[in-house]
This record gives structure tokens, C-alpha cells and sequence, in this order.
């Protein structure tokens, strides 16, 4: 299995809390301090919360109120200063019933060392904790907006359901948005239960129990040379943007020139013994894929299939699509279930017109496809088409 980061959720304690937060201006990016964000004080101040709203299934909004801002700091066991970043807010849900949120948002200076990672880690990290399980099942989301001077993504994690993201340029610095709803995310106690996950035993794993997540985090291209958390080599063609329910995640990679895949991971099962099932979302530019891999023929190709792949080799039943819209590679998958499978992208020349392809014609007759589930031995396969046939060496359902 390639890279993987495990994605830790950080507990904050809210600490000493001020009445009133002090403008906080730019942060500054060679800094090795954990700075917290704070409510913009204005429109023209940057590294700070811009708004922080609560979007109801009917499509009314309002807006999260500010109880209690974050105050105080520490020092790390690398002598850095972390400034306690939890703050706490209070919103409406849809049935008028006034609900709290602990947040914590910070930024990490581009000389900042992770004590989890052993390593550099500029990063921007937005959690929702103490979030009311009643919001599961709710249909609201929550929107974020940010505002920074210095920050240059190279990679995008959005850890909730449904999400959404996009980044405005400015005059000086960028605007940031998120939208998603909380899920209901597994835990794993330890490391030692988290690498059973990719092992013979991996279908025995269950979760030590589940909790309401939502958060999202932009690691940094850092100008400093060796200072980026991933490989920073294409950092100028784009970067990935990634949503998922998994608890671990990497970034994607070529098996060979045809053949993009993402690894992801997660308890098999909830502590309820139920199936832990998963989705996964990606958007990658197409100049980013041609950069890092430019002998790969994936993003030439007239036709992309998509598969969920387990650790054995047997494919799963799931919900997939994927497309190139606007020089965007977006990827979905639904439905599969964990530990460790693996979204798999390869190159087809099958002329079929399979509901997992690129081209754009495909829309014009989407209404008119059918799918059929296909078997071999333990294997399954789903085919979408206008008179779908089962590949070579399967048979009909």
C-alpha cells in the first residue's frame, strides 16, 4: 500500500477563554508556531474566519454565533508555540433548537514540526467537535469561509458527507469555501488494531466505536525545499481534492500508465457489527495527472473504468462514476464497504458504452442505459450500458 496518512482528529480542550478575541493580521509564513484563526475583524483582514453558517434542507441559512473565542497558548515538546485554537459557538438547527459546537481552526507556519508526523507540516486544519448526533440524519450542512494570505494548497481533504469546496483568488491572498454535513465516523484505539487493516484478518476488524466528524484540512506547498508533507514536484499544475468517510487516505498513484489508484482505509466493521460502509470523492485537474505521471495514456483515453478492489483482488458492487469536466478529472464512489479497498481508474478501449467512462456523449443517452450484475467465481462486476453484455469469462446474475 502506498503512502497513507492516518487522519487524526485533534481533541482541543478550550482553555482560558477571552470575552473578546484582539485582530490578529497575516500570519507569518516562515513561523514554526501553530497559530490559531479567529473571526475576521474586517474585510480586509486575512488569515482569519471570514463566516461560519448553518445551511437548512430548505434552503434558509443562518448565521453560527461566536460564545466563547479561543485564548491562550503552549509549547510543545518541540519548544513551538501552539496557541490553543478551540472556540465555541452556538447556531439554531432546523427545528429552532439552540445547539453549541467547540471549533478549532489553525495554521501551521512553514517551520512548523509535527510531533504526530516527525516531520514539516504547514497546514490548515478546521474541526467541529461536540457535534449533536441528532445532525447525522438532519440534512443540514455547515459553510465555512476562510481567508489567508500565504496559503498555497497542494492537497485537500474534505471529511464529511456531501461536501464541497472552492477557492477564490484576491487581490492579495484567497478565499476558501466548504460545505458538508457530518458523518457518523469509525475510530481505531490504536495503531497496532490499524494496520490489521491491510492484512488476512482485515474483515474481522471492527470499530472502536463511532462519533459525529466533520472537518477539513489543506496541507501547504511550502516554499521551503523538503518542507511539503506530500511530493510538491507538480504543485504548480494543480491539486488533488479528495472527500471521504475513510480513516486513513493518501494520495493517489500510478500502478503503471494506464491505471490511477487511491487508497483508503477503515474498520470492516461498526461497533454495532454492522458492515462500515464508505464513499469517496475526488477532483483532480487533468494538467496535475499529466505533470506528475506525463507518460500515463488515462487521461487520453475515450473511455476510464472505474472499480472498488479489495485487498484480494475481488471487486465490489458499488455506486461509481467518473467524468473530465472543465479539465477536471471528478471521481465517484458509493455504496462499497472497508477495510482497505482500493478506487481503481484504468484506460479502456471497450466499446461498450459503460456508465464509467469520460466521454461527454455519454449523458445524451444515460436515460436510455440499464445495468446488470455480472459473476465470476467470487468476483462481481457491475455493467451500465444502452444493451449491456458481461465482460469476458463472466456470466449474467
Amino acid at each position: 500500500m502506498k503512502l497513507i496518512r492516518i487522519l487524526l482528529i485533534p481533541l482541543v480542550s478550550v482553555l482560558t477563554l477571552a470575552l473578546i478575541p484582539t485582530a490578529i493580521g497575516d500570519i507569518d509564513r516562515s513561523s514554526s508556531m501553530q497559530k490559531a484563526l479567529r473571526p475576521c475583524m474586517n474585510t480586509s483582514e486575512l488569515d482569519c474566519i471570514e463566516s461560519l453558517l448553518v445551511l437548512y434542507p430548505n434552503g434558509k441559512s443562518s448565521s453560527l454565533q461566536l460564545l466563547q473565542p479561543a485564548s491562550g497558548n503552549f509549547l510543545d515538546e518541540y519548544g513551538q508555540t501552539i496557541d490553543n485554537s478551540g472556540s465555541v459557538w452556538t447556531y439554531k438547527d432546523l427545528n429552532a433548537v439552540t445547539r453549541k459546537l467547540v471549533v478549532t481552526a489553525s495554521l501551521n507556519g512553514e517551520n512548523y514540526i509535527s510531533p504526530v508526523y516527525k516531520k514539516s507540516y504547514p497546514a490548515m486544519w478546521f474541526t467541529f467537535l461536540d457535534i449533536d448526533p441528532s445532525e447525522i440524519k438532519s440534512g443540514e450542512k455547515f459553510k465555512l469561509v476562510l481567508r489567508t494570505s500565504w496559503l498555497k494548497p497542494e492537497e485537500v481533504g474534505l471529511y464529511g458527507a456531501n461536501a464541497s469546496y472552492s477557492e477564490e483568488k484576491l487581490a492579495v491572498g484567497s478565499r476558501y469555501t466548504f460545505i458538508a454535513s457530518p458523518f457518523l465516523s469509525t475510530s481505531l484505539n490504536s495503531a497496532e488494531k490499524y494496520a490489521l487493516l491491510n492484512t488476512p484478518v482485515q474483515d474481522t476488524t471492527i470499530s472502536d466505536g463511532e462519533r459525529p466528524v466533520l472537518y477539513f484540512v489543506i496541507d501547504h506547498l511550502s516554499s521551503i525545499s523538503g518542507g511539503s508533507f506530500w511530493d510538491p514536484t507538480c504543485g504548480g499544475f494543480g491539486y488533488p481534492v479528495t472527500s471521504t468517510n475513510a480513516i486513513g487516505a493518501g494520495q493517489p498513484y500510478m500502478s503503471d500508465n494506464e491505471t490511477l489508484k487511491f487508497n483508503i482505509g477503515a474498520p470492516h466493521k461498526l461497533s454495532t457489527g454492522e458492515v462500515n460502509q464508505g464513499f469517496f470523492t475526488a477532483d483532480i485537474p487533468i494538467a496535475y495527472l499529466d505533470c506528475r505521471w506525463p507518460q500515463n495514456v488515462l487521461t487520453k483515453s475515450p473511455r476510464v473504468e472505474i472499480s472498488v478492489v479489495n485487498t484480494d483482488g475481488t471487486v465490489q458492487i458499488a455506486t461509481t462514476s467518473v467524468n473530465i469536466e472543465r479539465g477536471i478529472l471528478r471521481v465517484k464512489a458509493f455504496g462499497f464497504h472497508y477495510s482497505s479497498p482500493t478506487i481503481i481508474l484504468k484506460a479502456s478501449n471497450d466499446l461498450s458504452l459503460s456508465a464509467l467512462v469520460t466521454i461527454p456523449e455519454v449523458k445524451k443517452v444515460a436515460s436510455k442505459m440499464s445495468t446488470i450484475i455480472c459473476i465470476k467465481g467470487d468476483a462481481t462486476k457491475k455493467v451500465s450500458a444502452v444493451k449491456p453484455v458481461c465482460p469476458t469469462g463472466y456470466k449474467k446474475k
